[in-house]
């Protein structure tokens, strides 16, 4: 039996060759040409979500910005009129004319 281990032996094997159904065929083409625009769809989406995300970054930046500026310049105010307050007891102010009451 050692003997026979040694003898080469041929092996072969037969690739045959089978031609799909055209409805088959036009299945899977079409299948795949969906599932590329579903793919490239949501590509898109992706780059758009991304845009989307920095323009809220953005926004939330300038919201911050935004309070502490009102927040600033209503201490201001307040100052002005607390100095008019001071000066000038419950006085009206007219913003129009200028003038104090």
């Amino acid at each position: 039996m050692a003997e026979l281990d040694k003898i080469p032996q041929k092996q072969s094997i037969e690739i045959e060759l089978v031609k799909l159904d055209e409805n088959v065929l036009n299945s899977i083409t079409e299948l795949n040409q969906k599932a590329a625009a579903i793919i490239q769809e949501f590509g898109k989406i992706y780059v758009r979500k991304k845009e989307i995300e920095l323009d809220i970054i953005s926004m939330d930046e300038f919201l911050v910005q935004g309070q502490e500026e009102l927040a600033a310049t209503n201490k201001e105010l307040r100052d002005i009129l607390d100095a008019l307050d001071e000066q000038y007891p419950q006085g009206r102010i007219n913003i129009q004319d200028g003038t104090i009451q």
